[in-house]
C-alpha cells in the first residue's frame, strides 16, 4: 500500500486475526471476512461512478460501519448524517455478503489503483450551544484521535467496546477508529440504554470492557441494581457529551469493581478529545480536565482567554473563527 501508513484505511488493511465485529444478531465476523466485504462494497462503489459526496447514515448498524470504511477508499467527501442513502450510494448487500472471490493480491491492486488519502470526514456539531455548524475533518485527524484515545484508554487486542452512539456523533465514531486502529473486537447491538434490563444485559452477555456513554445514559444505568448483573469483565467506563454529577459517577465505580471511570472534555471541532481524566471515588475535583492528549497544547493571553492547538482540528477556518 502506497502513501496509507498514517491513516484510518492502513488500519484496516492490517486489521490481524484477533479482529471482529459481532453484529447485534451475534453473528461473528472475522478480520478477513470484512475485508471480503469491505472490498466488494467498495468495488460496487467505484463502478457506480459517484460524482457526489458518500453520504451515510448516522445509525451504528453493521450496514452503515461498512459503508463507512468502504468509503474512505474513494476520493470522496463522506458525509454522515441522519439522511437515507441516495438510490446510486445503495449497495446490494446480499450480493456482498454472498461474495466469494476475494484475495489479499485482488485487494491490494484494488487499493493501489483506487484508495487516495486525502478523503474527507463531514460531521455536525449537537447545535445545543448555538446553530449546528458543520465541520470537516480528515483522515489524518481521525486517525491521530484514533492513535491517542487507543493509547491513554489502554485498548489492546483483547478489548471489547459496545458501539450504539450515532455516528454523526464524534464520540460515537471514535469507537469506531479506535476499533480499526488497536486490532480488537466490536460489539454492535439492537438495544438502547432506555431499554434498560436488555441493554445490560447484552453488556453483559458480550463480555463488554470497554464502553462509552454520556450523561444520559449513567444517569439510567443508576436507576437498575448493577450488582444483579455480571460486569466483571468491564475495565474502562468513558464519559463525556456534558457535565455528570459525581454521585453518578461514584456509584458506578463503587458497584463495578476493579472499573476505571474517564472523563473525556473536547469538541467536535477539535476532532473529537481534546484531554481526558482518570477519576477515583470521592476524590475528584470538578475543575479537573486531566491530561492533553499528546501534541495538544494550550496557553491563556494577557487577558486570560485559553487558545487550544490540536493535531486533529478540522479543516474548514470559517468554522475555527466562530468556535
Amino acid at each position: 500500500m502506497k502513501n496509507t501508513n498514517n491513516n484510518l484505511l492502513y488500519c484496516f488493511y492490517n486489521l490481524n486475526n484477533n479482529s471482529s465485529i459481532i453484529d447485534s444478531c451475534g453473528k461473528v465476523y472475522s478480520s478477513h471476512e470484512l475485508k471480503c466485504i469491505v472490498y466488494n462494497v467498495a468495488l460496487n462503489m467505484v463502478n457506480k461512478k459517484l460524482d457526489h459526496d458518500i453520504h451515510i447514515n448516522s445509525q451504528p448498524t453493521f450496514e452503515n460501519i461498512i459503508l463507512f470504511i468502504a468509503a474512505l477508499h474513494l476520493d470522496k467527501n463522506i458525509v454522515i448524517d441522519d439522511s437515507t442513502q441516495k438510490l446510486s450510494e445503495k449497495v446490494d448487500f446480499e450480493f456482498v455478503f454472498d461474495a466469494c472471490h476475494f484475495s489479499e493480491e485482488d485487494y491490494t491492486s484494488f487499493i493501489e489503483n483506487n484508495s487516495l488519502v486525502n478523503t474527507n470526514i463531514i460531521l455536525y456539531t449537537s447545535g445545543t450551544s448555538g446553530k449546528r455548524k458543520e465541520v470537516l475533518l480528515d483522515n489524518d485527524s481521525l486517525y491521530y484521535q484514533a492513535c491517542e484515545i487507543a493509547s491513554h484508554l489502554e485498548l489492546g487486542i483483547d478489548a471489547n467496546q459496545m458501539c450504539y452512539m450515532p455516528l454523526n456523533y464524534v464520540y460515537g465514531l471514535s469507537i469506531i477508529t479506535t476499533w480499526l486502529f488497536s486490532n480488537s473486537q466490536l460489539s454492535l447491538t439492537s438495544y438502547q440504554p432506555k431499554d434498560l434490563l436488555k441493554f445490560y444485559n447484552d453488556i453483559s452477555f458480550k463480555e463488554i470492557t470497554h464502553f462509552s456513554g454520556v450523561p444520559y445514559t449513567y444517569i439510567l444505568f443508576n436507576k437498575v441494581k448493577l450488582d444483579s448483573f455480571n460486569l466483571s469483565h468491564l475495565k474502562v467506563l468513558t464519559q463525556a457529551g456534558g457535565y455528570l454529577p459525581s454521585k453518578y459517577k461514584n456509584n458506578l465505580i463503587k458497584c463495578i469493581k476493579n472499573v476505571k471511570f474517564c472523563v473525556m472534555y473536547g469538541q467536535t471541532e477539535f476532532g473529537g478529545r481534546i484531554s481526558q481524566a482518570f477519576i477515583k471515588k470521592d476524590s475528584y475535583n470538578e475543575r479537573y480536565v486531566g491530561e492533553l492528549l499528546n501534541g495538544v497544547y494550550g496557553f491563556c493571553d494577557e487577558n486570560d482567554e485559553l487558545f487550544i492547538y490540536s493535531p486533529s482540528v478540522c479543516k474548514n477556518n470559517e468554522i475555527l473563527n466562530k468556535s
